[in-house]
């Protein structure tokens, strides 16, 4: 986590490899609609993208990624119920 934080290219990409990996079935499980699951997996990608700098490199990475996914697919209802 460390060296992705601090910009090594081949930690980010593992990184991101192990998040793929696990992002699925996060999202799977608090999203019903099958068809919406591809939009929010890559959604939240890039949200993990974004905050990658958030996360303590000290503590478990798998709670911060749920908690990351959890306030995407939040959103991505809140959307939704205003349309």
């Amino acid at each position: 986590m460390t060296k992705s934080q601090s910009g090594c290219h081949q930690s980010y990409r593992k990184l991101l490899s192990d998040f793929e990996a696990w992002i699925p079935a996060i999202v799977a499980e608090s999203q019903r609609k099958s068809e919406d699951a591809d939009d929010l997996i890559c959604g939240v990608l890039l949200a993990v993208h974004k905050k990658l700098c958030s996360c303590d490199p000290d503590q478990p990475i798998l709670p911060w990624l749920v908690a990351v996914s959890d306030y995407h697919v939040s959103n991505h209802r809140r959307e939704l119920q205003r349309h």
